[in-house]
């Protein structure tokens, strides 16, 4: 099961990425979104079975919910292009590639929470 455990580490590096490119403009929204992600993995990892597979469900969730979202977003902007330029021009081959991946790895971590081996 390293496989999720690989893909729960680059969900959550994505976001540490995100949320620095966003500091430096001033926002830390994606900065709280990452320390929520770290609780919940700190709790559920220090805290037993149940509390992982909860933390990283719930993280999963959360990507799953964002993927919808920034699909949303794309299909709005598709039917009615004229609401933003900036907008628009976002829609670049990288935001649909993170898009795809807030998706799949979201839909994976529900299904199939990574167990952790380590002893307590």
């Amino acid at each position: 099961m390293r496989g999720g455990l690989v893909l729960l580490a680059v969900t959550l590096l994505l976001w540490v990425w995100r949320a620095a490119d966003f500091a430096l403009i001033g926002s830390y929204a994606p900065a709280g979104f990452v320390a929520i992600g770290c609780i919940l993995m700190g709790l559920g990892a220090t805290g037993g079975v149940g509390i992982w597979r909860f933390g990283v469900r719930a993280w999963g969730l959360c990507l799953t919910l964002i993927g919808f979202v920034r699909s949303a977003i794309t299909v709005a902007l598709a039917i009615d292009p004229s609401v933003t330029v900036h907008a628009v021009e976002a829609q670049t081959a990288l935001y649909h590639s993170i898009t795809a991946i807030h998706l799949i790895a979201g839909l994976w971590l529900l299904i199939n929470p990574p167990q952790l081996n380590w002893p307590r």
